[in-house]
């Protein structure tokens, strides 16, 4: 019910204003989300510290630039090289980032990070094809095993953003 959607929203709002480190999953759903309530939680206020990490995929991308009014570096065809490099570069202000993975489900992901200089390194991995087990491959939990992957990587063993989004492209496919 809208109670429960309140105190939800309510405690993820106290969360990313006081919280370190905070990763964020966009994982859009429709009907359950508001262009401002999504914005304002990437955001956070005055004092909250930037995002560690934004995690979209390809459609969120579409729809974060529009929700903060960015002219679209390409088009949804250009999900890689320097064309999405410049198309998450433009997200990370309007976020508040220090960085953005675009995932691209079966087509791996990419991974824009903010170095000590304040310089940005973008990489990307085209994923794994695992051979076929003659069935339909089940992908339920595919995005929370590389979002795993990658949090654990980047921000615990801080391992390079080529190494880390490598491992969370393994861990997604299997």
């Amino acid at each position: 019910g809208s109670e429960q959607g309140a105190t939800s929203a309510s405690t993820l709002t106290r969360i990313r204003n006081s919280a370190a480190n905070v990763v964020f999953d966009v994982n859009l759903r429709p009907p359950w989300y508001r262009s401002a309530e999504v914005l304002q939680l990437a955001r956070g206020n005055d004092a909250s510290e930037e995002l560690a990490l934004v995690k979209l995929n390809e459609d969120e991308l579409s729809i974060l630039e529009e929700w903060c009014g960015l002219q679209r570096c390409g088009s949804n065809e250009e999900l890689s090289g320097s064309a999405l490099e410049k198309r998450m570069l433009s997200l990370v202000g309007p976020l508040r980032s220090k960085r953005i993975c675009v995932t691209r489900g079966g087509e791996g992901a990419a991974l824009l990070c903010r170095n000590h200089d304040g310089s940005y390194a973008f990489c990307e991995h085209c994923g794994y094809e695992l051979p076929s087990s003659g069935g339909d491959s089940d992908t339920v939990g595919a995005g929370d095993s590389f979002l795993a992957a990658l949090v654990f990587s980047l921000l615990i063993t801080l391992e390079s953003p080529e190494r880390a989004l490598q491992r969370a492209c393994a861990l997604g496919a299997y």
